[in-house]
């Protein structure tokens, strides 16, 4: 059968998660499947045991075959016409019917996107993505959107949430990780949808290997300098599209740091490439400080998630920084801009946890709190998820029909 992972990418290493697990449930229960990803410009720097083909489908070309075509497309659409006739430059001209037939002939698609329909992302990049399901839905592909957040559904045009009931209500399933995003999708009137939690975390001891050749060759252990540490893992969003102030935040880091030193060793980690200047930042504050080390490259998601484990607990507000650092049972006090970190502290019960920066004083004796309770809440974070593994969401790939 012929599978499209949607959402799908290795930059971010969220994206890179939840993509090998979806790779590993397929191969688990179709050893002969070809996968396509949409090409994001991203790749994986690792060799996957079966090859992945990658699909050029910009948005123009995406608004062309949905019959969205406006000026803005058009514009674009002449550019990438003059491309081909640069030398150097890549042009996506020629690639528009290639990519039709391709997309005719998928049978299952699963979106990992994470987090697509939202007001959040503005309308129109709401309607590229609906778009861009609808589209495959055209073509007779089944659809599932795997677990991911929605909302809020502030947009300017009532039309995008129409369009989105109409677009998700053609999916075989949808799922939602949050009660609050679930709740929106109920009001919207939608039957074909489900509660659960993050796919990643829902992995039982998952181990790459079964999707990546020479796995042991990409492990990377950072060695801890001492007894007890604390990684920072800073989320550019909480500034772009979060709304704090830089300064606040990067004072909160330092007033941690400065109060902490003596007892942990800080480790500054990037769980997304976009988040290494904030790394950086912090470095710079404390560059004659022997406790503080900056991790100065992103690693792979599982590479993270081994080196979480050797913290006592993370500082965080990547969603799936948090995941990883859940999955060994490691806590983390959670620094969070959209519904879906309130979701996932709620899973493991560690609601208490979940960080307010605009409470500048509370949000410090959270930290002072979770300096003394780590290890118990470790213990309380191990049970909440070997109870939420026991659900598996990718169930549905057992039932496909394989002769399709």
């Amino acid at each position: 059968m012929n599978y499209l992972l949607t959402g799908a990418e290795f930059n971010n290493k969220g994206a890179e998660a939840m993509t090998l697990v979806a790779l590993k449930n397929i191969y688990e229960k179709d050893a002969q499947a070809s996968v396509f990803l949409l090409d994001s410009g991203f790749y994986p720097s690792f060799e996957l045991k079966a090859p992945l083909t990658f699909i050029p489908l910009p948005i123009w070309n995406l608004r062309i075959l949905s019959g969205r075509m406006d000026a803005h497309s058009f514009r674009m659409k002449v550019k990438d016409f003059i491309k081909l006739f640069i030398p150097g430059k890549k042009s996506y001209f020629g690639t528009l019917y290639k990519v039709k037939e391709i997309l005719s002939k998928i049978d299952v698609v699963i979106d990992i996107s994470g987090f697509a329909f939202s007001s959040k992302w503005g309308d129109e990049s709401t309607i590229d993505w609906l778009s861009q399901i609808d589209l495959l839905a055209k073509n007779g592909a089944k659809i599932w959107l795997m677990p991911q957040s929605f909302g809020p559904f502030d947009f300017n045009s009532k039309k995008v949430v129409e369009y989105g009931k109409f677009v998700l209500e053609r999916c075989e399933c949808v799922f939602a990780r949050e009660e609050t995003g679930y709740k929106l999708l109920k009001d919207m009137g939608l039957k074909n949808i489900k509660k659960s939690p993050d796919s990643v975390l829902l992995e039982k001891n998952f181990n790459p290997s079964v999707v990546i050749k020479n796995y042991n060759s990409y492990i990377e252990n950072i060695d801890v300098l001492e007894e007890h540490n604390i990684a920072l893992v800073p989320n550019q969003r909480l500034v772009d599209v979060g709304g704090l102030d830089r300064e606040r935040l990067l004072g909160f880091y330092s007033a941690i740091i400065n109060k902490y030193a003596d007892k942990f060793h800080f480790y500054l980690v990037a769980h997304a490439g976009e988040d290494l200047k904030i790394c950086k930042k912090i470095s710079e504050l404390f560059q004659y400080s022997n406790r503080v080390t900056i991790i100065d490259h992103v690693m792979y998601s599982f590479n993270y998630e081994n080196f979480s484990k050797k913290m006592d607990f993370i500082i965080a507000s990547r969603y799936h920084s948090i995941i990883h650092a859940y999955k060994e049972g490691t806590p983390a006090v959670v620094l969070g801009w959209a519904d879906k970190y309130k979701g996932i502290v709620s899973d493991v019960g560690q609601e208490e946890y979940l960080i307010d920066l605009n409470l500048y004083d509370k949000a410090l004796s959270i930290v002072d709190k979770m300096a003394e309770n780590y290890s118990i809440e470790s213990e309380k974070i191990k049970e909440s998820v070997k109870e939420l593994q026991n659900y598996c969401c990718y169930g549905f790939l057992s039932e496909l029909d394989k002769g399709k």
